[in-house]
């Protein structure tokens, strides 16, 4: 057995301890003081009313949602509703495909217009019963996959709102 045995970080030298400290720094925590983890877009999961979200920013969305159904401007708020943008399929060469599916955030359904007096633009412009299709996005989070099921579910006839 050969190489040099060090018991701590302090028994290195002092410039091997810096590289190894800025390479610590780099990682991504494995759970917050919560226990919860940090996701690859550096957001945290979140916990609102026993519900799990996958960052602060879809959780606050929620709760205003929620408040949103309560007040009556919106009705059958729906969380994490799939949509099949092509079905499964086997090619001629015998290969199997999976589906493709997109997976909302956030769907819902706007109120009678005498309770929308109030806030969202893409609510004045849709006539009440119409279907509401969100996605909480950050510069990050619009990635290539999600612009691609984007416009696949443009069309097929349905608007994503991104907030």
């Amino acid at each position: 057995m050969g190489g040099l045995r060090f018991d701590s970080l302090s028994d290195l030298p002092e410039s091997v301890r810096n590289q190894v400290a800025g390479k610590i720094l780099k990682q991504k925590p494995v759970a917050d003081a919560h226990g919860q983890g940090t996701l690859k877009y550096r957001n945290r999961k979140t916990t609102v009313n026993g519900i799990v979200f996958d960052s602060r920013k879809e959780a606050r969305r929620f709760q205003y949602l929620k408040w949103a159904e309560e007040q009556g401007l919106i009705y059958q708020l729906r969380l994490q509703q799939d949509f099949t943008l092509q079905e499964a399929f086997t090619s001629s060469d015998g290969k199997r495909h999976r589906a493709i599916r997109y997976k909302a955030d956030f769907t819902y359904r706007i109120g009678q217009p005498q309770s929308r007096y109030m806030i969202e633009d893409h609510w004045m412009a849709l006539p009440p019963g119409a279907m509401v299709i969100e996605d909480v996005k950050s510069n990050g989070t619009r990635t290539k996959e999600y612009n691609m099921k984007k416009k696949m579910m443009a069309e097929k006839g349905h608007t994503i709102y991104e907030t």
